[in-house]
């Protein structure tokens, strides 16, 4: 099989292997062929002065897109069903699904992080990843499977230590492991994302998207997550202490996004850097789990960038066409049901991401904290 070894670079790696997971009936979703997609536009006073279909257009505009074998045959698990949203830090439960449940021959390969930057990636000894629990804390082989009910090809999972049974909560070093995957070579096309509990994760067991930034409706295509567009209001920045060169991290919040967030960069994809960037947006993390705020987060840029969405807890949102998860609150709907698909809108899907804002006062707490981690850098 083309491109299926581990000298491929990880994109093509991932698009073969997945190509072959689902030939071999390993997802609930057999035909994405058939998934519908369409770009909205940029979300209302976004862009201004843009004109319609310029490359500042596609690169800032929503998408939708419904495939309804996906929604049909999606496993509804009580994360996402209970009448109340869970708290953000929910303890494993052993007798709920978990990855050490899937089917073995669902692993794709192995990322291992080692000392630098980026992760090794292996298409052999998979067997017992999804029970082992490595020895050295965070450096892996770490399980990388596909997703039973992908969006998009390929969409994958990282189950950082998957036999340790670790809880959906972004520890530390599964931000650092996020950052690694995404510096690596053949992953500037992938984007890695996160939900929290109570911001639709659906499974209690650690674990990592990863899936492809371009987009394409048929006529055009859309090379970046549309929240990558979104300009950034600086907060703080701090150069950082002891590294030669002049490294630094940045810290902003979105401006004009329908959603907030907060925009972490890295000045170089370097391992200091990284490793900065990693303990500023854990520490924010850590605050937010502390708080009890739901959150998700994307990192893009080799590995350079992550935006990180404190947010309301998951409800039905507006009339009710998407669930506000990652993909959705980086300006990707996915439809729930056909009658959701006609009237959404730019302006319908933005209307449905401000929904899930906190009030000013929180979200100033939280900008404040940002400020600090960056700061504590210098």
């Amino acid at each position: 099989m083309a491109a299926s070894g581990a000298d491929a670079g990880l994109q093509a790696l991932l698009e073969a292997r997945f190509t072959a997971a689902v030939a071999a009936g390993l997802t609930r979703t057999k035909d994405l062929t058939k998934t519908r997609k369409a770009l909205l536009g940029p979300p209302p006073g976004a862009h201004r002065a843009v004109d319609h279909g310029s490359v500042e257009w596609v690169r800032g505009s929503l998408t939708a897109q419904f495939n309804e074998e996906h929604i049909a045959a999606k496993r509804k698990t009580p994360m996402q069903t209970a009448a109340a949203a869970p708290p953000v830090l929910k303890p494993f439960d052993e007798r709920a699904f978990h990855f050490g449940k899937a089917d073995p021959r669902e692993v794709l390969c192995s990322v291992t992080a080692g000392a630098g930057v980026g992760v090794a990636v292996s298409v052999d000894a998979l067997g017992g990843l999804l029970t082992a629990s490595p020895d050295t804390l965070w450096a892996g082989p770490h399980p990388v499977l596909v997703n039973a009910s992908p969006l998009c090809s390929p969409h994958a999972l990282i189950v950082p230590r998957a036999g340790a049974r670790l809880p959906q909560a972004l520890l530390p070093g599964a931000v650092r492991l996020a950052l690694d995957v995404a510096a690596s070579p053949g992953a500037e096309g992938l984007r890695v994302a996160f939900n929290s509990p109570g911001a639709w994760a659906s499974v209690n067991h650690l674990h990592l998207h990863v899936v492809p930034a371009a987009f394409a409706d048929g006529a055009t295509e859309q090379l970046c997550m549309p929240v990558e567009a979104s300009p950034v209001t600086p907060l703080a920045v701090a150069a950082l202490r002891g590294a030669e060169g002049e490294p630094r991290v940045t810290v902003g919040s979105l401006e004009l996004w329908p959603a907030w967030g907060l925009s972490f960069e890295a000045s170089e994809p370097t391992g200091p850097c990284l490793e900065a960037l990693s303990r500023a947006v854990s520490g924010v993390v850590a605050a937010l789990q502390a708080d009890d705020v739901a959150h998700n987060m994307l990192v893009a840029d080799r590995g350079r960038r992550v935006v990180l969405f404190p947010r309301r807890k998951q409800a039905r949102t507006g009339d009710g066409t998407v669930n506000v998860a990652v993909m959705e609150i980086c300006g990707r709907g996915i439809v729930n049901e056909e009658e959701g698909w006609s009237p959404l809108t730019a302006a319908s899907l933005a209307a449905q991401l401000a929904e899930v804002r906190l009030d000013a006062g929180a979200l100033a707490s939280i900008a404040a904290t940002a400020v600090a981690e960056v700061k504590a850098l210098a």
